[in-house]
């Protein structure tokens, strides 16, 4: 997964969980998110921010480089 999308999926988490923890009524990066929020939409914010801060930080370029090498070196099958 490259960078910009890791990056992206743990802003948007970030927001996400701003919105379930503050409610509403807040300007962040410019956008202006008006008008409170009811309860299930704050935990269901909650829920996909965990999710989408999870996916930004548990996919780490680390993993892909390892590939990469092992695909280099001969270790690994390439997908055909």
């Amino acid at each position: 997964m490259p960078n910009t999308i890791q990056i992206a999926a743990f802003v948007l988490g970030a927001v996400l969980l701003l919105l379930a923890l503050v409610g509403g009524q807040f300007k962040i990066f410019g956008a202006e998110i008006q008008g409170m929020v009811g309860p299930w939409t704050r935990v269901i914010a909650s829920m996909l921010g965990v999710a989408f801060v999870a996916v930004g930080i548990l996919s780490s370029p680390t993993t892909e480089k390892k590939r990469e090498r092992a695909v280099a070196t001969g270790q690994c099958e390439t997908e055909s």
